[in-house]
């Protein structure tokens, strides 16, 4: 029973230490200063990023994050261009505030079948 709680100690202990801010702080500043070091590096000729930026806050008008179904009509524009594969770099770990936009977004991924 007592190496039982000791273990348990320490997997709490390593859990609190592992995510906690200062070492989190640190742990991403670590990330951010190797991207400084590698330098840039362009994507090869047959990928295009398309970002999500300024200008795009600008001329849609909206505010981050966009609604849902602004992401399904880029799926399907990009479809129609002939896009291979899509990524997206985008945490969308939240429910959008019109559940239809998650449906509609969601269908798009399933008739594009390259997400």
């Amino acid at each position: 029973m007592k190496r039982l709680l000791f273990l348990l100690a320490v997997l709490i202990l390593s859990f609190l230490i592992t995510y906690s801010g200062p070492v989190r702080y640190l742990e991403l500043k670590l990330i951010d200063s190797r991207f400084r070091v590698r330098g840039e590096e362009m994507p090869p000729d047959e990928v295009v990023v398309v970002a999500i930026d300024d200008e795009t806050y600008s001329h849609l008008n909206m505010q981050f994050p966009y609604p849902r179904n602004i992401y399904a009509k880029l799926l399907e524009n990009l479809k129609k261009a002939g896009v291979r594969g899509v990524g997206f770099d985008i945490e969308f770990d939240v429910s959008d505030r019109d559940p239809s936009n998650d449906s509609i977004f969601s269908e798009a991924i399933k008739n594009t079948r390259n997400v």
